[in-house]
C-alpha cells in the first residue's frame, strides 16, 4: 500500500494512493489465486471557515472480474459552537471473493456465476458537542440509505451464495460518547434498519432491525485498560 499526502493550496490538499493484494484459496481440490489492485484519490478543501469539502474516486482492477470506478463526495459544517452537521454521497463496489466463489463442502456447491456488488448511498447527520475542545459529551443522530445491486448473499436452500437483484437499507443510528471522570468513559449506540429485497419486497435475513451496544471503558494507571460491553 502506499498513500501520499500533498498541499495543494492554502485550505487544499490531496490524498492519493494505490494498493495491491494477491488472494488465494484451496479447499475441495480447487486451487485458485487472485489479484486485485487500486487506486484512488481524495481532494479535501475548506472554501469557507468551518466548512470542509471533499471529493474522492476510486479505479479497482481485478484479474477475475471487469474493474471498476466509484466516487465520494461529503461536506462537514461546523459554524455554531459546538454543534456538527454531515452530509455524504458514495459509491461501493465489492467483487466475490474466492471462497465465495469456489466453496464445496457441507452441501454448498460453488457459483462460478456470482456477480460483483454494486451500491450508492447517503447519510446526514448532526453531531452535538459540550465541553469546548476537550468535550465531556458528544451525541450523534445520523440518517442513512444504502441501494445495492447484485448484493451477495447466502442461503443452504439455494446451496450456497447467491446475488439479490435489488436490496434497499435504510435506517437512522444515533451514538452517545460521556466521559464520566479522567478515567472513566461510558458509550451506546442504537441502530434502527429497514432493509429489504426490492424485487421480493421482503425483509433481508442476517440484517437486525434493532442493534444497540453499550460500552464501559475504566482506565486507572496509564498501562491498565478494562472494558465492558453489552451488544443486543
Amino acid at each position: 500500500d502506499y498513500i501520499a499526502n500533498i498541499p495543494l493550496a492554502d485550505r487544499f490538499r490531496f490524498i492519493g494512493g494505490a494498493e495491491a493484494e494477491t488472494t488465494s484459496v484451496d479447499v475441495s481440490g480447487v486451487d485458485e489465486s487472485a489479484t486485485a489492485g487500486a487506486l484512488f484519490g481524495v481532494v479535501e478543501a475548506e472554501p469557507l471557515d468551518r466548512l470542509v469539502l471533499t471529493a474522492g474516486a476510486r479505479r479497482d482492477e481485478f484479474s477475475n472480474f471487469e474493474g471498476a470506478t466509484t466516487a465520494r463526495v461529503a461536506a462537514a459544517w461546523s459554524g455554531i459552537e459546538g454543534w456538527v452537521l454531515r452530509a455524504s454521497w458514495g459509491e461501493g463496489f465489492r467483487a466475490p471473493t474466492l471462497f465465495e466463489l469456489n466453496f464445496d463442502q457441507f452441501g454448498i456447491a460453488p457459483n462460478p456465476d456470482l456477480r460483483p456488488e454494486r451500491a450508492r448511498g447517503i447519510d446526514a447527520g448532526i453531531e452535538r458537542r459540550l465541553g469546548g475542545d476537550d468535550p465531556f459529551l458528544t451525541a450523534r443522530a445520523t440518517f442513512f440509505q444504502t441501494k445495492v445491486r447484485s448484493q451477495i448473499d447466502f442461503d443452504l436452500a439455494r446451496n450456497g451464495f447467491f446475488n439479490i437483484d435489488r436490496t434497499r437499507a435504510r435506517g437512522v443510528e444515533v451514538e452517545i460518547d460521556w466521559r464520566l471522570a479522567q478515567t472513566l468513559r461510558a458509550s451506546a449506540a442504537y441502530t434502527l434498519t429497514d432493509a429489504i429485497d426490492q424485487g421480493a419486497g421482503t425483509e433481508l435475513l442476517r440484517t437486525p432491525r434493532h442493534k444497540g451496544t453499550a460500552v464501559l471503558d475504566w482506565t486507572p494507571a496509564p498501562a491498565l485498560a478494562l472494558s465492558a460491553s453489552v451488544i443486543v
